[in-house]
């Protein structure tokens, strides 16, 4: 559960960071669907958020 909630929380901020970002609404989502007892699909669903999410933080970095 602290995990979810670090997730949700990290996602949070970084919405605050990337202007227009929706990272916590998909997040949310996420875990929704990991609960909901029909977990197909949420692997890649996990992997291109991840991908997203990575590609956001290394856009805010200085070159």
């Amino acid at each position: 559960m602290s995990c979810g909630h670090a997730a949700l929380t990290a996602m949070g901020m970084l919405d605050q960071n990337v202007s227009g970002a929706s990272f916590l609404a998909e997040e949310q989502r996420l875990q929704s669907f990991s609960v909901s007892g029909n977990a197909s699909g949420l692997w890649d669903a996990s992997v291109t958020a991840g991908r997203e999410r990575f590609r956001a933080v290394l856009g805010r970095l200085p070159r």
